[in-house]
This record gives structure tokens, C-alpha cells and sequence, in this order.
């Protein structure tokens, strides 16, 4: 049984949850380097292990972009002053005369 590893870029693809690998390299550098190049999208590094085509072991080891969920702020209303606006500078200087 010969087992075969290698470094996976997967990228996610529209809706959330589906991902779909974009590339795949035998060296963590490259991968790393590839992932790191794709902005503005959740991308995950993969090291998965293969014996026989089968898949022995997947572990995540990085990702990238907005893991996160957003939830939907409401945009803030300005606040206004039950106060008159009134000029810092203004009892400062006293008031013109005519």
C-alpha cells in the first residue's frame, strides 16, 4: 500500500459551502504561495494523505478571507442634538457690533 501526499487550494465557489480545488502541489511552499494569491475569496490549504485513491487523512491548515458569518447591520441613523448647535469659538470673541 503506497500512500501519496499532497498540498490542496481549494477555493469556495458561490453559495457558501461549495468548494471546489483549483490546484494541487507535492510541496508546502508552492501551495501556500497559491493560496495566498487568490483575494477576496474564502480559500483553505489542505495537506491530505492518498492510499489506493482513497482519501486516509484531510487536515485544514490554513484558511484565508472571511470566515466569519455576517449578519445583516441596519445603516445608523444620525443622532441629533436636543441642544442648538453653537460655534466653540463663539463666546470667545464676543458678539459684533453694528
Amino acid at each position: 500500500m503506497e500512500a501519496c501526499e499532497q498540498f490542496e487550494v481549494w477555493v469556495e465557489k458561490g453559495a457558501p459551502a461549495q468548494w471546489e480545488m483549483v490546484a494541487a502541489f507535492p510541496h508546502l511552499d508552492i501551495a501556500n504561495s497559491v493560496a495566498h494569491n487568490y483575494v477576496g475569496r474564502r480559500v483553505r490549504l489542505l495537506h491530505v494523505t492518498y492510499a489506493k485513491d482513497q482519501i486516509v487523512e484531510s487536515r485544514t491548515m490554513m484558511e484565508l478571507g472571511s470566515t466569519r458569518a455576517h449578519e445583516h447591520v441596519p445603516e445608523a441613523k444620525p443622532v441629533q442634538s436636543e441642544m442648538p448647535r453653537r460655534s466653540v469659538f463663539g463666546g470667545l470673541f464676543g458678539k459684533k457690533k453694528a
